[in-house]
């Protein structure tokens, strides 16, 4: 008999096979002491925020950190529920996916690509290519001021690998990275020192 976790989980699958027939989902149950949970990580494709709202009904609560409680705020008895729904979204190259399977088969293998060719790096430097400044790496390499208004959330000069962070979290890539574009009004004029990756 299937445990509920495990109930959850096919039907998330089968609604995110429906809604995204290209992107390949991994989707975990487990089971644990006072609750259970169902993990779904995939790579590029929709926002995590796509998927949320669409497996947000899958999970029966949410935990309250001003009470420290878990509260049963989404209770139904129509589909099969679980405590945490997480979801994760990976941002990887095809060389990043290999390298990290056989790194799993062999813990002790080396790297079998260079760190340059990750998709962070890889968006960092066409950023730097498109700010015309000089790439150095993701964590030494700070934008101008100029460009701070893109970095939300941070009250200090941040680095490179969080303004890229910045990009890649809204931006759907439902056929991979493409590259990176000027921002546009709706009128078609161009923003200065705005960018959007496609």
């Amino acid at each position: 008999m299937k445990t509920q976790s495990a109930l959850c989980a096919r039907d998330v699958k089968q609604l995110l096979k429906k809604e995204y027939p290209t992107i390949q989902f991994s989707i975990r149950s487990d089971n644990f002491a006072n609750g259970n949970s169902v993990d779904i990580s995939w790579n590029l494709g929709p926002t995590t925020d796509d998927i949320e709202k669409l497996v947000s009904k899958f999970q029966y609560g949410h935990f309250d950190g001003m009470i420290d409680m878990y509260e049963h705020s989404n209770m139904r008895d129509d589909i099969p529920q679980a405590k945490f729904v997480m979801c994760q979204r990976e941002c990887k190259t095809k060389e990043e996916i290999e390298n990290d399977k056989l790194k799993w088969r062999d813990p002790k293998r080396r790297n079998l690509y260079k760190e340059e060719k990750t998709l962070y790096h890889i968006i960092g430097r066409d950023l730097c290519k498109a700010m015309n400044i000089e790439y150095r790496g993701l964590s030494e390499t700070v934008p101008p001021k100029e460009f701070q208004h893109m970095i939300r959330g941070y009250a200090y000069d941040a680095n490179l690998q969080a303004l890229v962070y910045q990009l890649l979290n809204p931006t759907r890539f439902m056929d991979g990275y493409h590259g990176l574009r000027k921002e546009k009004t709706e009128k078609e004029e161009v923003i200065t020192n705005s960018f959007e990756l496609y």
